[in-house]
């Protein structure tokens, strides 16, 4: 999309409040787009949606899963899209036991956990965290806020040191921190929310974990070789399917709740 309008193909009032999304799967994503307004784009050869809802426009973007590229998008879209607020929204898996699996979590702290250990990143929300999870428990969602911890990987959580499970409600996830870090570079308001797939206890099993390190996602190409390899496989993929199924719906439930009242506040509630 470099050289176009982001928003070329939706009419927004100029009063509208102008949102950057950055998700890293076809899972995420879908629920999300069958519920509102959209049409088709691309950003530098990333797969990209212009969307509109009530008094909000914005723009999301298919990453990936982790690695670099949601943070090198992120430097790229904010310029071309000039956003009032970034989201970063997915799965996650959690740490303790709630949120449970299909639950939802606001990020009210954003660590990064890598190499070098733990570190903390700031960001600016654009409402107070609790004052959003309070909207959405209102609205029959399971949800709640905590810290959400990005690692470079798909991460064993027995092999994670205590301090983080220590931090309240922990969920991992392998895009937040990267893009806060982005996001705060430009004094932007900064939201995150993950919704639950594998729950405290749960692991990744290894040969997902490996594709998804090694591809950036679960490519089918990928995926059906791993499954003919090992049939048995197939039970726990689908497990995980529907796990997403239910994710997917709260999640793309509570964005929209999220940006219809972040759009209704006064100015002065988004943080510039």
């Amino acid at each position: 999309m470099a050289g176009m309008n982001p928003f070329s193909e939706l009419e927004a009032k100029n009063s509208d409040l102008k949102i950057l999304l950055i998700m890293s799967s076809p899972e995420e994503l879908r629920p999300f787009l069958h519920t509102i307004r959209h049409c088709r784009a691309s950003f530098h050869g990333r797969k990209a949606w212009s969307f509109q809802g009530h008094d909000f426009t914005g723009l999301a973007l298919m990453a990936g899963m982790g690695g670099t590229a949601p943070a090198e998008l992120t430097v790229r879209a904010i310029p071309a899209v000039a956003p009032d607020i970034v989201v970063v929204a997915g799965f996650g898996g959690a740490l303790t036991a709630q949120p449970a699996p299909g639950g939802l979590l606001i990020a009210s702290e954003c660590w990064h956990w890598g190499s070098t250990g733990l570190s903390q990143v700031d960001f600016s929300s654009p409402a107070p965290p609790q004052v959003l999870a309070s909207l959405l428990q209102g609205q029959g969602l399971m949800i709640s806020t905590g810290a959400m911890i990005t690692t470079p990987s798909v991460t064993p959580k027995a092999s994670l040191p205590a301090r983080i499970f220590r931090l309240p409600q922990p969920i991992l996830d392998m895009e937040t921190a990267p893009v806060a870090d982005v996001v705060r570079t430009f004094q932007l308001p900064f939201l995150a929310v993950r919704a639950v797939t594998d729950g405290a206890g749960e692991e990744i099993q290894q040969f997902l974990a490996d594709i998804i390190n090694r591809h950036r996602g679960v490519p089918l190409s990928r995926l059906i070789p791993a499954l003919c390899a090992a049939p048995h496989r197939i039970g726990y993929c689908f497990h995980l399917w529907r796990r997403s199924l239910v994710a997917g719906r709260n999640l793309a439930k509570a964005l929209i709740l999220i940006m219809e009242f972040l759009a209704h506040q006064s100015p002065s509630l988004i943080s510039s």
